[in-house]
């Protein structure tokens, strides 16, 4: 699959207690393709440089919002969904989550200034989540890993979700001990959807891309952010209707416009609502779809500020 999956609602990730943390806006890419558009596998460190080098915000996605993404596309039955399945049944997908098992933290990396590390025990053993998350250590150790807010019903989802049984690997008490740092992945077989935590780091799988938001409120920062921003910082505000409407207002006639601004509600309209809204009934002409698109993601997924030129 290729087409980038715009997500109609931000998603949230929680903590242990069941609090949301984290809510936010996601766009995933489609697999990284080379230029002859075979699929390109690599580890995370090739990822890594050639997301930094697209220069665009884009980073590989992490497993709390790969489980996430799953779950709200599960919800509201995205049609992106199957596919999602089809590709990682065919390409294993490597993911911005690692485990140091010697430190024992779960490490979610969001950008390379924005590292998550959970303490915790994961257990040594592998099988089916659905009897595993029975056991205290199991649900402890599944909430850290996707940020779940259930993790019971997240097993419910991914099983309803992919069709499969939900499994996971971990290593033995040996081989953590003897290579403690591993890499996180996800794939599929004829009768499991599998959740990988035993890949050495430098394990070559294909990889997703993914584009986060700005859409934080000061209540939604990460956890242990500093929400005292330098002057040359640029401060996070939530998409509104105010700051959409003039965005998009050279785009679309007067005599559409009524119906257009009507659609979008005054607070927090999602992506996937404003597209539809545009496009659904032509109010955007053919040749200013694309810079019209662009200039509304930018809203969303704000790109990077250029680097000032040293004189």
């Amino acid at each position: 699959m290729t087409e980038p999956i715009i997500l109609e609602k931000p998603i949230t990730l929680y903590d242990a207690s069941g609090n949301a943390v984290r809510s936010y806006h996601l766009e995933l890419d489609g697999e990284v393709r080379k230029k002859q558009g075979k699929v390109l596998s690599g580890n995370a460190t090739l990822f890594d440089n050639h997301f930094r080098g697209l220069g665009d915000g884009t980073s590989l996605l992490n497993l709390p919002e790969a489980y996430a993404a799953i779950e709200q596309m599960h919800e509201v039955k995205h049609s992106a969904l199957d596919d999602f399945f089809k590709d990682i049944y065919s390409y294993c997908l490597i993911l911005n989550t690692q485990f140091d098992y010697q430190r024992e933290v779960t490490i979610h990396s969001f950008d390379d200034n924005d590292v998550l590390e959970i303490p915790g025990f994961i257990p040594e053993d592998e099988g089916k989540l659905a009897h595993l998350v029975q056991d205290q250590d199991w649900k402890n150790a599944l909430q850290r890993i996707l940020l779940c807010k259930d993790p019971v019903k997240a097993v419910d989802i991914l099983s309803a979700a992919s069709g499969k049984e939900p499994y996971i690997y971990t290593p033995s008490h040996d081989s953590r001990k003897r290579i403690p740092k591993r890499i996180a992945w996800l794939g599929c077989d004829d009768n499991y959807f599998i959740l990988g935590g035993y890949n050495y780091l430098d394990n070559i799988n294909a990889a997703r891309g993914v584009r986060r938001s700005a859409s934080v409120s000061e209540q939604e920062a990460p956890i242990g952010a500093d929400t005292q921003k330098s002057s040359k910082e640029k401060i996070l505000v939530p998409v509104t209707k105010e700051l959409l409407l003039p965005i998009a207002r050279p785009y679309i006639s007067g005599y559409d416009w009524e119906t257009f601004s009507g659609r979008i509600p005054d607070q927090a309209p999602a992506l996937g609502d404003v597209m539809l809204a545009a496009h659904k009934d032509g109010f955007v002409c053919a040749h200013s779809t694309p810079e019209f698109d662009q200039q509304i993601r930018n809203l969303y997924f704000p790109p990077p500020p250029k680097k000032e030129e040293k004189t």
